[in-house]
């Protein structure tokens, strides 16, 4: 009953939940389905819900004159909270989303540079041949974005690979999916297990307080007033 359970732990309970042997003997046929249940309601279940622990910081160096950069390793692209920029130990607000119109102020083309970066989006590089994060306009002194956001997904493959859920959560919901599948009279037990461990911690995670995510603090940002962009000719 808690996190970073081993796989190969959790495949040995959800032998025991589902009358499996544990003997290798017997049961080296059906580990590779056992697996793949497992990492399919792992999966799930990090993406369904809200998982402050799940919730971290990820940082990212902009440097003089580069527009493109890789994605922060970890993060799930998809699922970020929010991108604030470190610039002259100030914190400043950063939007998502890059336009043509935004060229006509500052041409990445052109290598015209201003501080700081104002704009951040994902794209996808032809060059580099994956998406890549964009800074607009180019950066022309190094700052850093600060992603707020989820860890990307990753599944279990090796027997001492880490649960970063409950495992008695993703064991209730495997053994609930392989009982069905069997067409098992004590599947809907299993689910009813299982939804009753979800609410139980989700219940935890709820405190009634002010939304502050781990290691992120206060959801507020706004160390510097809004910033309105300017352009003069010839600079």
């Amino acid at each position: 009953m808690a996190r970073g359970t081993q796989f190969l732990d959790l495949i040995v309970q959800v032998r025991n939940e589902t009358g499996r042997s544990n003997a290798v003997a017997v049961g080296v046929e059906d580990v590779e389905g056992l697996k793949s249940h497992i990492n399919r309601v792992y999966e799930l279940l990090w993406n369904e819900y809200t998982w402050p622990h799940l919730r971290q910081e990820f940082s990212k160096t902009l440097n003089a004159g580069q527009q493109y950069y890789d994605l922060p390793s970890g993060l799930d692209v998809e699922n970020i909270d929010k991108v604030a920029l470190i610039y002259n130990g100030l914190t400043y607000n950063i939007d998502r989303g890059i336009t043509f119109a935004d060229y006509d102020i500052w041409d990445p083309a052109a290598n015209e540079r201003s501080d700081p970066v104002l704009k951040w989006d994902v794209k996808y590089v032809a060059s580099a041949g994956v998406e890549q994060i964009e800074a607009w306009p180019l950066p022309a002194a190094t700052q850093t974005l600060k992603f707020f956001g989820q860890l990307a997904f990753a599944p279990m493959v090796d027997d001492d690979d880490i649960c970063l859920l409950d495992d008695t959560l993703v064991v209730l919901f495997t053994t609930a999916r392989i009982l069905k599948r069997q067409k098992d009279p004590d599947a809907d037990d299993a689910l009813s297990a299982a939804n009753a461990r979800l609410a139980k911690l989700r219940k935890r995670m709820s405190t009634g307080e002010a939304p502050c995510r781990l290691g992120v603090g206060v959801d507020d940002y706004r160390a510097t007033p809004t910033r309105a962009i300017v352009r003069i000719s010839g600079t």
